[in-house]
């Protein structure tokens, strides 16, 4: 019925209107007490059906509150009906606690919800049943949403371990566990580990016979891995990654689809972002307004809203780097004035903004905005944390340039024990800090020092990032 719904004329722009429509008014009349009796005749399992299919649509089209409200009805039916350890009922309460977990005022609910349900599952059934590995992966992705890394990276290795052990569930869960445990890695500061999980993610898909090579879940993948690789500095590495998955995205099926919209967006970011630090300014353009283009094309939900902000702070670096100065500073603004803005764009913006002020010559202000960023990454992100050191090195950067040399000299020699620890020593982003120290020391007229850090670094390091920033 809401298909054909959908589709009548008046509603063929705008499907998720249509079906918004039919579900208030269906809904509206199918759980009113006196509408045919109707939840007097229904058992509590049928009734539970109809709420968990309401649920699943208000989470799709992004009205949570309804969606809440049908799913805990959903869970509350399946427990009378069918009982607290069923199949049915695990599934509502999974659904329950993902909603519950995007939302702080509910997160610990979401939490306390799947831990409850792991203990009543593990009365009854072994550790390596498929319903206790799955309640497990979503324990681990709702402490991930809480920023309970630590705990939600135990949990998740010890899931991996018995799927490999048992491999009752297929693809699925290890493919959503090997997942979960690279993001955790990644949000932890721990490129090492999350580099680790992403390629044995790739691998597993590639050479599964239900996904292979060309399949949107591997190609996103494998632009995963362009991005650790970028971070980490491998830089030629990432943009043969990146135009790989671009021309690999093109020949599949859902080239046009709302899916390979968002993962062609992501492309052209990433090869944006990629070809910025390649010193390619003109191409780099190209794809950051081609990523908030396509970005622009999903909709206006909030979540899509934030992504058009990342990819605009994207654009605003490039913008710098091409010293198109006036149009940078229009960028900024947009951005800060949309209510779409959540801290980490915030703190990225701030960067931005200390790096228009250093174009500026204004060095002062530049130091005052990156010491209150490098403050704010302490307070959001792990100690040790890969995003913190980059924040200290451009802190280190602006310092050297109003010729603060102490301070600088601290804050590189800080930020390159941080990248060692989270990404390895041989990682070429590892060395920036050190061609920091070296033109440090020559600007303070130290040439023993600089030779010492060349010497170091090595010749090859030095030319190939001195070409980068050209």
């Amino acid at each position: 019925l809401s298909s054909d719904y959908a589709t009548t004329t008046s509603y063929k722009k705008n499907a998720n209107m249509a079906l918004i429509d039919f579900l208030d008014f269906s809904g509206n009349n199918l759980f009113k007490r006196d509408a045919l009796n109707v939840r007097a005749q229904m058992e509590s399992a049928v009734r539970a059906e109809l709420h968990l299919l309401y649920g699943k649509i208000f989470v799709r089209i992004d009205r949570p509150k309804e969606a809440e409200k049908h799913l805990r009805r959903a869970l509350s039916n399946y427990r009378e009906g069918l009982g607290r350890t069923h199949q049915k009922t695990m599934s509502a309460l999974i659904q329950l606690a993902a909603l519950l977990s995007r939302k702080e005022d509910t997160g610990k609910e979401a939490q306390e919800m799947l831990e409850e349900a792991l203990a009543e599952f593990l009365n009854v059934r072994s550790s390596d049943d498929p319903a206790i590995l799955i309640i497990q992966r979503n324990l681990g992705s709702v402490l991930r949403n809480q920023g309970k890394l630590e705990k939600a990276l135990a949990i998740l290795e010890q899931t991996l371990r018995i799927l490999e052990r048992v491999d009752s569930l297929g693809i699925v869960e290890t493919d959503n566990t090997l997942k979960l445990l690279s993001e955790v890695s990644y949000e932890m500061g721990d490129l090492q580990k999350a580099e680790h999980y992403a390629n044995r993610l790739f691998e597993f898909l590639r050479s599964s016979a239900g996904h292979g090579p060309g399949h949107w879940k591997t190609l996103e993948q494998l632009h995963n891995l362009a991005i650790l690789k970028k971070i980490r500095g491998e830089l030629s590495e990432a943009r043969e990654i990146a135009v790989q998955v671009y021309d690999g995205m093109r020949r599949t099926k859902e080239f046009k689809s709302r899916r390979s919209v968002w993962l062609g967006a992501m492309t052209s970011l990433s090869r944006a972002s990629i070809l910025l630090d390649l010193g390619k300014f003109d191409r780099a353009e190209k794809y950051a307004r081609e990523a908030i283009e396509l970005e622009e094309e999903r909709g206006e939900s909030p979540v899509f809203r934030a992504d058009v902000l990342r990819n605009r702070n994207t654009l605003i670096r490039v913008l710098l780097a091409r010293n198109k100065l006036k149009e940078a500073g229009e960028q900024i603004e947009i951005v800060a004035n949309d209510k779409n803005l959540n801290s980490r764009l915030a703190l990225v913006l701030k960067d931005n903004r200390a790096a228009l002020l250093e174009k500026q010559g204004k060095y002062a202000e530049a130091e005052m905005l990156l010491t209150e960023v490098l403050e704010e990454a302490r307070r959001m992100f792990a100690p040790g944390h890969w995003r913190t050191a980059f924040y200290q090195l451009r802190l280190a950067e602006c310092l050297t340039k109003a010729n603060k040399f102490d301070l600088a000299e601290r804050a590189f020699m800080e930020c390159h024990e941080a990248l060692k620890s989270s990404m390895g020593t041989e990682a070429p982003a590892v060395k920036r800090p050190l061609i920091g120290l070296v033109r440090l020391y020559e600007k303070m007229g130290k040439p023993e020092e600089a030779a010492r850090y060349r010497a170091r670094l090595g010749e090859a390091g030095i030319h190939r990032e001195n070409g980068n920033k050209k």
